[in-house]
């Protein structure tokens, strides 16, 4: 009897409904298991239940931004293993230096190209193309 693969969990965090769309539509074709939140507030909750393998994490959010919300993440122990890949509109080098100092592995600029998008989660997560 064959194991069966365990699908890899990606959570999307964009305030904005079309960009979580988009993404988990992008990532689902690639059979990944696609957790999504267009709120920070819940994001701590969704990682205790899911333990997700990798974060899509958007900067501009209503409530708490990206920036805090990812040394949130990087400053607990539940988290901080966990990859988060920063994907934003605002893409001037003092947000990319910063995100990278408080622990992204990588940045994605909007609008998102797909290809390069699918490159860096199967890098991170060290799947085979």
């Amino acid at each position: 009897m064959g194991s069966i693969k365990k699908r890899e969990k990606i959570l999307v965090i964009d305030d904005h409904l079309a960009n979580v769309l988009l993404m988990t539509k992008i990532l689902q074709k690639q059979d990944f298991e696609v957790l999504s939140t267009t709120s920070c507030d819940n994001v701590m909750d969704i990682i205790q239940d899911e333990m997700p393998n990798l974060i899509l994490l958007d900067i501009m959010m209503p409530d708490t931004d990206g920036i805090e919300m990812l040394r949130i993440l990087k400053n607990s122990s539940i988290s901080k293993s966990i990859p988060v890949v920063i994907v934003s509109a605002k893409t001037d080098t003092s947000i990319v230096e910063k995100v990278m100092e408080f622990g992204a592995v990588d940045f994605v600029k909007k609008p998102i190209s797909i290809l390069y998008l699918l490159n860096i989660v199967k890098k991170i997560l060290n799947i085979s193309t």
